[in-house]
């Protein structure tokens, strides 16, 4: 089953440890998220960018792609257009 959700979380918000009951994955459209993982793995999506996208142009000319493996215990900071994956 493929559900998508939007959720938008006013400055300073948090969510407390929870699971959820399929694989996930949480992109950053604006602002910054922080993530930390509590068991399991996970897999971080880093785009670094040379200029702004636009809508038409999502990945630009020199565009770099940064994959991680994120271990329990790890605390991470997602930024626009990073990407988390995780099955637990």
């Amino acid at each position: 089953q493929l559900q998508l959700a939007q959720s938008v979380f006013e400055p300073g918000a948090f969510v407390t440890s929870h699971t959820h009951p399929t694989a996930s994955l949480v992109g950053v459209q604006s602002g910054a998220l922080g993530f930390a993982l509590q068991h399991g793995s996970a897999t971080v999506t880093r785009f670094t960018q040379t200029a702004i996208p636009t809508a038409n142009d999502p990945l630009l000319s020199g565009d770099t792609v940064v994959r991680q493996q994120l271990l329990p215990g790890t605390e991470i900071t997602l930024q626009p257009r990073d990407c988390v994956s995780f099955d637990h």
